[in-house]
């Protein structure tokens, strides 16, 4: 369904909706395509860019950078954020288990 000329609703019918950006989002109401934009940027999985919207917004701020498959707003990040190198995970002590009961059960 066309909520906008930008933007179509899939996969949901029209109605309340709570986003974490800006709390319920009522789609059987104007939104303003600010709020629309910001939504399908990070990602929200109900809104579609229609033909006029890819002519129009996808070049100034598509949600997918060309040959990626991260939002835009994680291609930013670099890729050694998400797969540390084996040398860059911290180590973790973990106690033995002489040490993880140090009272001893008192026999009846």
């Amino acid at each position: 369904m066309t909520i906008h000329p930008f933007f179509n609703l899939v996969g949901i019918e029209p109605g309340t909706v709570i986003t974490f950006q800006f709390g319920a989002v009522d789609f059987r109401e104007a939104v303003p395509l600010h709020i629309l934009k910001e939504l399908y940027n990070s990602g929200f999985p109900y809104l579609k860019l229609t033909k006029l919207g890819e002519k129009e917004l996808n070049p100034l701020a598509g949600p997918l950078m060309a040959g990626s498959l991260k939002p835009a707003f994680l291609a930013e990040i670099p890729e050694s954020h998400f797969n540390p190198e084996p040398s860059q995970t911290p180590e973790i002590p973990i106690p033995s288990k002489s040490n993880t009961n140090k009272r001893a059960r008192k026999s009846k």
